[in-house]
């Protein structure tokens, strides 16, 4: 082969020195990309849409449900798998006192990033959403935020519990007319989560907690100033 292209060979020898086109580098590059999109489809059975103002470049997935019917499939395997292991080791070391196992792994997966699932959120409130579907939908987003840290995950799902009214503003909250404790609970319950350890959130009973969050907006009521006119 020639060293350079300047060092041409030329007739007889067929070819010589031959530049591949720039097209065939590129079409070779974008058949790599429409092989791995048609994997990733008959894998997952949806495709990823790209978000240009997401910096992490990483997409959502454009319909959740085929994703989730196959996981699905994943946990029916893993859970037949560990049965038949659980099983064998019962009937070898408890013999006829061994009466089965059941293993469920749970079919609830995070399949989508926490910002995503709070913009969701955000939507059906607005959109005026039944209180059961966003408290469903605030603790899916709890558990992809913290899905890593289980000892906070702990503690924010129990501080959702203690909050009133989780999903309106103080504001509204005080437009319903609902009783001065309980906005005053609304007000102030950051404040209260900050008097509590984080031991106390996750350890101590929610019905504890929640005796001491209403002696806590008993003493803000206390401060309050009568109007005597």
């Amino acid at each position: 082969m020639p060293d350079s292209s300047n060092d041409v060979i030329i007739a007889p020898n067929v070819a010589g020195y031959v530049a591949p086109p720039l097209e065939t580098w590129e079409r070779m590059s974008a058949e790599l990309s429409e092989l791995e999109s048609v994997m990733f489809k008959t894998l997952w059975g949806t495709k990823q849409a790209e978000r240009a103002d997401n910096n992490t470049a990483t997409g959502r997935f454009i319909d959740a449900q085929p994703v989730n019917d196959r996981l699905s499939k994943f946990s029916d395997a893993a859970e037949v798998i560990e049965k038949f292991i659980t099983d064998c080791m019962g009937a070898l070391y408890y013999g006829e006192m061994y009466k089965g196992s059941s293993i469920n792994y749970g079919r609830r997966f995070t399949i989508e990033s926490p910002d995503t699932i709070w913009e969701k959120y955000e939507s059906a409130r607005r959109n005026g959403s039944p209180d059961s579907i966003l408290d469903d939908m605030l603790r899916e987003y709890i558990q992809a935020k913290y899905e890593n840290n289980s000892l906070e995950l702990q503690r924010q799902l129990k501080a959702i519990d203690l909050e009133p009214f989780p999903h309106l503003t103080a504001s509204q909250v005080q437009s319903l007319k609902v009783p001065q404790t309980d906005y005053l609970k609304k007000v102030y319950y950051s404040d209260f989560i900050k008097t509590l350890s984080e031991n106390e959130v996750i350890f101590v009973n929610i019905n504890v907690l929640q005796t001491r969050f209403d002696d806590f907006a008993a003493q803000k009521l206390n401060l309050i100033p009568i109007n005597n006119e």
